[in-house]
């Protein structure tokens, strides 16, 4: 037996009657404005928690969390994992030489000929006697790697020796792995994050095209904009392992939060 299918228009009392249902399913499985707002709440609080502790022992690390937990868009049904995003605040990544910010750990993005889109390579800065900047030319990192023209690039592994060295001391799981996220169980992903000192072009173009609707709205964009935009350590899937290991993706995860967060404001 064959079916046509064939289009159908609802009546307004079909809608009606449908957006009670979801409604009721809604309520029946928790995802209720209050609960929406008592898990971000929840997050957010956990966030400032953990980068207060940072603070006062002494380690320069913002935590931010970010995904469908603290955007409450989850239950416990689906049973997802919780992203945190680790911002290391002893370093700053500049677009070019001039932002160089004494007390920090200065890094170059730029651009070449085998950089994937929304991926960058990160090369290491040194001041000059004089108080210029110049690429650093000797490498002190174990994983660091000298490119043709003579600069220090960073990989984007110099992270993994140091979980290594913590399973092997404290005792904990084998670390796991999901994109840039590095862990010891499947619960939650912990992404180093690379502070980025303006705003790259790739991003611009969410405050700059036209938008012919009602949304973001304009405090909405103003307030994304001073989101912070990192560099996480993940490469092109498709580039050559000795290319991708140079590879630094960026991130905009913060910015997304808050659109995320305006849907329901």
């Amino acid at each position: 037996m064959f079916f046509r299918m064939t289009s159908y228009k609802k009546s307004q009392e079909e809608l009606e009657e449908f957006s009670r249902d979801v409604y009721e399913a809604f309520q029946d499985i928790g995802v209720t404005s209050n609960m929406i707002h008592r898990r971000r709440h929840d997050r957010l609080l956990e966030e400032t928690v953990d980068t207060t502790g940072n603070k006062l022992l002494g380690i320069p690390q913002s935590a931010f969390n970010v995904g469908s937990q603290v955007e409450g868009s989850i239950t416990i049904g689906m049973r997802s994992d919780t992203d945190q995003v680790y911002r290391h605040d002893d370093i700053q990544v500049v677009l070019k030489l001039g932002a160089w910010q004494t007390g920090k750990v200065n890094l170059l993005a730029f651009k070449d000929e085998t950089t994937p889109p929304q991926f960058y390579k990160l090369c290491k800065l040194q001041p000059t006697p004089d108080g210029r900047q110049e690429y650093m030319r000797d490498p002190i990192h174990e994983t660091d790697v000298v490119d043709g023209q003579g600069r220090v690039l960073v990989c984007n592994t110099v992270y993994d020796n140091d979980l290594k060295r913590a399973h092997e001391a404290w005792g904990v799981g084998e670390v796991v792995k999901h994109g840039p996220s590095r862990s010891w169980t499947d619960e939650f992903d912990f992404v180093d994050a690379l502070p980025c000192h303006d705003l790259p072009e790739e991003c611009e173009s969410l405050f700059t095209r036209s938008r012919p609707g009602h949304w973001p709205k304009s405090e909405t964009l103003e307030f994304a904009r001073q989101c912070p935009v990192f560099f996480i350590p993940q490469g092109h899937p498709y580039s050559p392992l000795n290319k991708r290991k140079l590879q630094w993706r960026l991130s905009t995860s913060l910015t997304e939060r808050k659109l995320m967060f305006d849907f329901t404001e």
